[in-house]
């Protein structure tokens, strides 16, 4: 998945050649994306755009921590095993 994700992102414009590690720690995880974030959110997206509540964004574009942080602890953790 973290995989997907960073080639997803490198599709998007001003992050092509955007450096993230997908099998490094939790720590670095983190880092990463909030200066991924912070890239799209100073220099990439559109001033005038505004975005639509579901999207977890203001319509400014910042982030809404804590509609994340009520869905996350809204999902089901349990492991899964997938048979390939």
């Amino acid at each position: 998945m973290r995989f997907d994700a960073w080639k997803s992102l490198q599709t998007l414009p001003g992050f092509s050649d955007f450096s993230f590690t997908y099998t490094a720690a939790d720590d670095y995880l983190r880092e990463i994306s909030t200066r991924a974030y912070e890239k799209w959110l100073r220099e990439i997206r559109e001033r005038n755009m505004t975005y639509r509540p579901e999207t977890a964004l203001e319509s400014d574009g910042r982030f809404q921590q804590d509609t994340f942080q009520r869905l996350r602890g809204e999902r089901d953790d349990k492991p899964i095993i997938l048979a390939e």
